[in-house]
């Protein structure tokens, strides 16, 4: 945290020098009670009646400014603090391997990313306020009760290593009830967004009250924590101020009955400085006390962002520059296990492509599949084997070089919240070439609906292109991977989710799609598959059959048996098939 404050050093500086001030002026504060006492009360002296209310107004005045000026100052560093903290953690969220994300809820980021970040305010505005201008007043106060009485400071100061205790014991309280309140944030998090994502299927079960009645117990859970930890903070003051208590009422016993007699004149002025300086100093004690919750608060939070921040990025140790691939790929005896589960989901690959060739991948649910074209995209590295790019291997490119060479379309079309035009253009810069994209549009029959759009393609789609048909996404899909114009191709599932119609609009801009490209397609519908120049079947992470559909049929095997099931499903639907 320091770190990032230190970004921040000349408005820290600025803050911290107006914080320095209005302590001095606290400390002045409690002096000038021994002039007004002695010199404007017992014993009056014109000379200092005139000067008095002029110090004391001014004395109001700079700890007025200076307390202003501090407090905004220190929150500028604050919010700063957050804004880079946040920068920084999104950034390194965009760079984490895909396996973080495998175990990490993305309500879990969100809490994250926004309310465990914003908790790091309270460390870097209130707990850096506090312990500047309340830690130098209460030395400046106890400085000048030690001018003005030295054996009744120590009295009070006896005190203090049980404010202490006491702060440790409310310290390790206040972590432990912090960390579950985050635990019980990020459940909130996640509800709202699956009710959020869901609100469809929640109306059409009419599941609405076991939705909230989820939602309420997430609730009631943050609230009972939340509420745990405002009693441990509601304790501290009050009993911070019983254990300064005991030691003003020794004190007051003490002088009143043992050191009064036969003092000198103008005791009476010392000893109600001493006595406003005591009162001061009681205020910024029982700040500091406070200020250990906002630090657990804080420390807890940055703690939790820091962890994601110190993970290591996906490796990128690739150095090689090849420029537009060819398009050729190979996986020589490639094998892989996701490293939380160390069971094998591919083993003994050998898959060659030539560049322009359609090849397709099919087989059961959990064959292996999608997790090939992970490999590919070095989403995850392979245990074993290599896979190489027109002959070198793809760990020796960097990963911008590597993934430059592939789109992709999928049958969830990933969609984000904006125009269409910057959904066809995602990833490829700003400079947007306008005779490709009216191409693009043709190609992909984006034109057949675009028109009828509000805002044509300044529309925006909503999030993950809501307001949008299934169909009229995969188009966008697909023109985002035209415009991309990468050398190879890799489409999973592209029209499995699709009525006939939009079907037959996504497989004709597929067609257009797939001319002089590399592709790799990756289907449960094996009707869309037959024109493949190759088709391998996956069982159990290896390869059980390969050859054309019309020599998988011959053999009568898996694929046969699978795609006769299919087609004896499709009859019953459509006797004419």
């Amino acid at each position: 945290m320091i770190g990032y404050v230190s970004r921040h050093k000349l408005i820290f500086f600025v803050a911290a020098l107006f914080l320095v001030i209005g302590a001095a002026v606290q400390t002045l504060s409690a002096w000038i009670i021994e002039p007004l006492v002695n010199d404007g009360l017992v014993d009056p002296k014109p000379e200092v009646i005139r000067w008095l209310p002029i110090a004391l107004g001014v004395l109001l005045f700079v700890q007025a400014v200076s307390n202003f000026v501090g407090s905004y100052a220190m929150a500028v560093v604050g919010r700063g603090v957050i804004a880079n903290l946040r920068s920084d953690l999104f950034a390194r969220m965009m760079v984490l391997p895909s396996a973080f994300y495998e175990q990490n809820s993305s309500s879990r980021l969100i809490s994250k990313l926004v309310y465990d970040v914003e908790q790091t305010a309270v460390a870097t505005t209130d707990t850096l306020t506090s312990l500047i201008k309340d830690l130098l007043a209460t030395l400046g106060l106890l400085g000048l009760m030690f001018y003005l009485d030295w054996r009744l400071t120590l009295i009070f100061i006896a005190f203090v290593p049980i404010i202490v205790v006491a702060m440790r014991l409310a310290s390790k309280r206040f972590r432990v009830t912090t960390e579950k309140i985050q635990d019980s944030v990020s459940g909130i998090t996640r509800l709202t967004r699956e009710a959020a994502d869901g609100q469809r299927l929640v109306k059409t079960y009419s599941a609405a009250e076991q939705v909230i009645k989820a939602f309420d117990s997430a609730n009631q859970t943050n609230y009972r924590r939340s509420m745990k930890r405002s009693l441990y903070s509601s304790a501290v003051v009050p009993v911070t101020t019983l254990i300064t208590g005991v030691p003003f009422a020794i004190i007051m016993y003490v002088y009143l009955n043992y050191l009064m007699v036969g003092q000198e004149e103008g005791l009476a002025g010392t000893f109600m400085s001493f006595v406003g300086a005591l009162v001061m100093v009681l205020s910024p004690i029982k700040r500091l006390g406070k200020v250990n919750e906002k630090i657990q608060i804080g420390l807890t939070s940055a703690k939790s962002a820091f962890e994601i921040i110190d993970m290591e990025a996906e490796q990128d140790t690739g150095t090689l520059a090849i420029g537009r691939a060819a398009g050729a790929l190979e996986f020589n005896q490639v094998g892989f296990a996701y490293p939380w589960n160390r069971e094998v989901v591919l083993s003994g690959i050998n898959i060659s492509i030539q560049p322009g060739k359609r090849i397709a991948i099919v087989g059961p649910s959990g064959s292996g599949k999608s997790t090939l074209t992970a490999l590919l995209l070095r989403l995850y590295m392979p245990l074993e084997g290599e896979i190489t790019l027109d002959g070198v291997d793809i760990k020796s490119l960097s990963l911008s070089e590597l993934r430059a060479q592939f789109a992709i379309v999928s049958q969830d079309a990933i969609l984000f919240d904006d125009t269409v035009l910057n959904n066809i253009v995602f990833g490829s810069g700003v400079d947007i070439d306008d005779s490709r994209l009216k191409n693009v549009l043709a190609a992909a029959y984006v034109n057949e609906f675009i028109n009828d759009l509000p805002v044509g393609i300044e529309t925006k789609v909503g999030e993950n292109g809501v307001r949008l048909s299934g169909g009229q996404r995969q188009r966008i899909a697909i023109a985002r991977a035209l415009y991309r114009d990468a050398p190879i191709l890799i489409l999973d599932e592209a029209t499995s989710a699709l009525d006939a119609r939009s079907e037959r609009y996504v497989q004709n801009a597929t067609e257009v799609l797939m001319q002089n490209r590399t592709s790799l397609v990756i289907a449960h519908r094996l009707s869309t598959v037959v024109s493949a120049d190759e088709i391998i079947v996956l069982a159990d992470g290896k390869i059980s059959e390969r050859g054309s559909h019309m020599e998988l049929l011959a053999k009568d095997g898996l694929y046969a048996e699978l795609y006769y099931a299919q087609a004896s499903r499709v009859a019953k639907v459509n006797p004419d098939y």
